[in-house]
């Protein structure tokens, strides 16, 4: 035996063994750029992760485009008679 351990394919992620891994690097961060998280196993445990770098921030350009989107498929119903001053429409008693 080898000691390598075999791939397994699940759900767009896949466990690799380290030689493989390292015999493999650059497929692998072609994978993981494509989306797939690559767990890499030494002697059999978990050691590593390779998955793609999500980019969380948006411009403000792009944070104000999704905030109108929203904005239009969630409308806000506020009532014409409401005044945010009288006590009794929040549903508090008078003092």
């Amino acid at each position: 035996m080898t000691g390598l351990m075999p791939t397994v394919a699940t759900d767009a992620r896949r466990t690799i063994s380290l030689a493989e891994a390292k015999a493999k690097l650059s497929a692998l961060v072609d994978a993981a750029e494509a989306g797939e998280i690559i767990t890499i196993t030494r002697h059999g445990h978990p050691v590593a992760r390779l998955m793609p770098i999500r980019e969380s921030r948006r411009s403000p350009r792009e944070a104000i485009e999704a905030w109108e989107t929203y904005r239009e498929a969630h409308p806000i119903d506020i009532p014409t008679d409401f005044s945010p001053y009288d006590r009794s429409t929040l549903g508090h008693p008078e003092q």
